[in-house]
C-alpha cells in the first residue's frame, strides 16, 4: 500500500479578531480555544511531522521512501509494477497508467467503523474503465481529458466522446500537454550515478524545502526531475500556514533573516548561471499573490551571518546553560521576537502576552488572546525558519564536500543538530504554559542582554476607562496651581503624561 501525502495550502483564514463598535479590534479579546479550532485551518506542520515519524521509527523507516518531485508517476508505477493500492486525496491518479490490479482509496472516504476498524471504498480504474464500457486505446485518460474541457457535459456523452477520442483529434496539442503528467515514469526515482550520497538527503527534506530545491536546474537534475518553468529565475517558496493574528504583522516576519541567509546558501554550490540575487516567499495562502520578493544576502555576506548566528547560539547556551534542546530553540524565537520588535521601534509582543497572562482571571485552559496565539505562532514560524536552513545546509554539505566549503559552514550544521522534531512544538493547547515558561525563565531579560539592547518594560497597570480619563482630568484641573512647576521643561517627554 502506497500513502502520498500532499503538501497543504490551506484557504480557510482565522476568524477575525473581535471588534468594538466602531470596528477596533479589541486586542485583549478572548477566542475560546474549542471555537476556534473548529474554525482554524488544518494542522500546518502535518505532512512534515508524519515523514519525520516515519523516516525515524524502526518499524517504517526502511520501507518509506520519499521523492523528491511530484510522487504520482513513481505511485502509478510501483502499483503498475506489483499491484496494491495508493492512499490519496488526488482524483488525478485515477488517470494514471495503474496496471490490471492498481486501486486508489481516497482519505475523505475513510471511515471507522465497529469502533476499532477502518473503512473506505476502492477505486480499480480497470474496473472502472470496464463498467463504463471506455474500450478506447487511452481509456480512463481519454474520459478525463473530455471532463478537463468540459466539466458540465453528462457522463454518457463524454463516455462516448472519450471512445472516438473526439477531443483529443480536435485538440491535439493540448491533449499532449495535458497527457505530459499522466505518462508512465521509465526513469529511477533519482539519478544516482551523477550524485549517490545526496540520495538520502534528499529523501528527508520538507516537501516544501524540496520543492524551493528543485528550481534550481542542477539539483533537479540530481533527482531525475524536469526542470521547473521558469527555471534559472527567482526561485519560490511556500510556506505553512499559520495560526497568527490577520490584523497583525505575519508571524514568519521575526524569522525571516534566518529564511534569507537559507535561501542564499545555495548559491555557494550552484553554477553561476544558476545563483539568484532574490527569492519568492508564499505566506498566506488564501490569497492569490505573486509572493514577497526577498533579497539573499551576496556570497561576501554569507560567512559573516553564519559566523555570527553560530556566535548567538553559543551566547544564548552561556547565558541559560541549564535549559533543554527544545527550550532553547523557544528562546532563540524569543531573541528574534526582541530583535524585531527593537529594530521596528514596536511595542514588543513577548511583553504584552506575558502581561495578558499575569492579569487573565479567566481559565487559562478555555480561552487564548489573540496575543498569545499569535506569538506561539512566531515561535513556531522560528523554529521552522530553523529547519529550513538547516535541511538547506544538508543539501550543500552533502553536495560539496567540506574543504570547498567555509569552515564556518560545518560548525553552523553542529549548532543546528540539535533542533528538535517539528512535532513536538505543535501544539496550540501548550501555548499559554509556553508563554508562562517564558515568563519564569526571565527569557525576555536575558534575550535583551544577549543582544546588548534595551526596551522599555510595559506596564502591568491595568489601561484607565474613558471614564476614569475624564474624571481624573477634571481632578487635575481643579487642583492645578500657577506656580513655576507648571511650566514648560526641556523634557519633550514629559508631554506623555502618566497613561
Amino acid at each position: 500500500m502506497l500513502v502520498k501525502y500532499h503538501a497543504m495550502y490551506p484557504v480557510t483564514a482565522c476568524s477575525s479578531p473581535v471588534q468594538d463598535q466602531e470596528g477596533t479590534p479589541k486586542p485583549f479579546s478572548r477566542i475560546p480555544i474549542r471555537s476556534a479550532m473548529n474554525q482554524l485551518p488544518a494542522v500546518p506542520f502535518l505532512v512534515p511531522s508524519i515523514l519525520e515519524a516515519l523516516q525515524t521509527s524502526p518499524e517504517y523507516r526502511d520501507i518509506t521512501s520519499v521523492i523528491p518531485g511530484e510522487a504520482d508517476l513513481y505511485c502509478a508505477k510501483s502499483v503498475k509494477d506489483a499491484g496494491g493500492i495508493v492512499l490519496t486525496s488526488d482524483s488525478d491518479l485515477l488517470a494514471h497508467d495503474l496496471g490490471p490490479l492498481g486501486a486508489v482509496v481516497f482519505f475523505g472516504d475513510i471511515e471507522m467503523k465497529d469502533g476499532d476498524s477502518l473503512w473506505a471504498p476502492i477505486y480499480q480504474p480497470a474496473t472502472i474503465s470496464g463498467r463504463l464500457d471506455l474500450h478506447g486505446p487511452r481509456g480512463l485518460q481519454a474520459l478525463a481529458f473530455e471532463m478537463f474541457l468540459d466539466n458540465h457535459g453528462s457522463l454518457p456523452v463524454l463516455v462516448k466522446k472519450a471512445n472516438h477520442e473526439h477531443s483529443i483529434k480536435l485538440f491535439q496539442t493540448r491533449f499532449e500537454d495535458f497527457q505530459r503528467e499522466y505518462v508512465s515514469l521509465a526513469a529511477s526515482p533519482l539519478n544516482t550515478a551523477i550524485m549517490p550520497q545526496i540520495r538520502t538527503v534528499l529523501q528527508s527534506l520538507d516537501p516544501r524545502i524540496s520543492e524551493f530545491v528543485l528550481q534550481f536546474p542542477f539539483i533537479a537534475d540530481i533527482a531525475a526531475q524536469p526542470p521547473y518553468p521558469g527555471a534559472h529565475s527567482s526561485p519560490h517558496i511556500f510556506l505553512p500556514f499559520s495560526y497568527d493574528c490577520p490584523i497583525r504583522t505575519t508571524a514568519w516576519e521575526p524569522s525571516r533573516g534566518v529564511r534569507q541567509l537559507a535561501y542564499g546558501l545555495i548559491n555557494l554550490v550552484a553554477p553561476e548561471k544558476e545563483q539568484i540575487s532574490t527569492t519568492f516567499e508564499h505566506i498566506r495562502q488564501e490569497t492569490e499573490s505573486g509572493g514577497r520578493e526577498l533579497q539573499v544576502p551576496g556570497s561576501d555576506q554569507l560567512v559573516r551571518l553564519c559566523a555570527s548566528l553560530v556566535n548567538l547560539f553559543k551566547d544564548t547556551i552561556a547565558k541559560f546553560p541549564s535549559i533543554s534542546a527544545l527550550d532553547l530553540w523557544t528562546t532563540m524565537a524569543v531573541v528574534q521576537d526582541i530583535q524585531f520588535s527593537h529594530h521596528n521601534s514596536k511595542a514588543n509582543l513577548g511583553q504584552i502576552v506575558k502581561q495578558q497572562v499575569l492579569q487573565s482571571k479567566e481559565k487559562l485552559h478555555e480561552s487564548l488572546t489573540w496575543e498569545i496565539l499569535h506569538y506561539h505562532a512566531q515561535l513556531q514560524s522560528s523554529l521552522y525558519s530553523f529547519r529550513i536552513l538547516k535541511q538547506i545546509l544538508s543539501v550543500l554539505l552533502t553536495y560539496s564536500t567540506s574543504e570547498n566549503l567555509p569552515v564556518v559552514m560545518s560548525r553552523l550544521q553542529e549548532t543546528l543538530a540539535g533542533l528538535p522534531p517539528i512535532s513536538e512544538v505543535q501544539d496550540l493547547g501548550s501555548a499559554i504554559s509556553t508563554v508562562k515558561f517564558i515568563r519564569n525563565m526571565d527569557m525576555m531579560k536575558g534575550a535583551q542582554e544577549i543582544l546588548g539592547i534595551t526596551i522599555p518594560e510595559i506596564s502591568s497597570k491595568p489601561k484607565m476607562t474613558r471614564r476614569e480619563v475624564k474624571r481624573n482630568r477634571k481632578a487635575d484641573k481643579r487642583n492645578k496651581k500657577p506656580t513655576r512647576d507648571n511650566q514648560t521643561s526641556n523634557n519633550p517627554f514629559e508631554l506623555l503624561g502618566s497613561e
